[in-house]
C-alpha cells in the first residue's frame, strides 16, 4: 500500500488544499526521519510506499520514528513561532 502524512487541519481534498502545507514543517520532519535513519519520499506530494516485504517489527520502528519526528518538527515550528512573536512584540512594543 502507499501512504503519505498531510500537515493540515483537515485531510485535503484537492491540490488546492494539499498546496496549504507547511513546507517548513514537512522539512523539519524530513530531516528528523533521516537523523533516525528513515528514508521519506523528499518532497510533500510523494507517497510512501509499503510491501508485505516489511517486517511488523520493521513497521513499528518506522512508526515510531515518524512519530518522534513529526512530534520534533511541531515543536520546533511552535518554537519558531513564540521567537518570531516575541521579536514582533520588542520591535513594535
Amino acid at each position: 500500500g502507499m501512504l503519505s502524512f498531510f500537515n493540515t487541519v483537515k485531510a485535503p481534498n484537492n491540490l488546492f488544499d494539499v498546496q496549504q502545507q507547511s513546507a517548513e514543517h514537512f522539512n523539519l520532519f524530513f530531516d528528523g526521519l533521516l537523523q533516525e535513519e528513515l528514508y521519506w519520499p523528499a518532497s510533500l506530494f510523494e507517497a510512501c510506499f509499503l510491501s508485505q516485504a516489511h517486517t511488523p517489527e520493521q513497521l513499528e520502528d518506522a512508526a515510531r520514528k515518524i512519530s518522534l519526528s513529526w512530534l520534533r518538527a511541531s515543536k520546533k515550528m511552535m518554537k519558531s513561532k513564540e521567537g518570531q512573536s516575541a521579536s514582533k512584540e520588542l520591535a513594535f512594543g
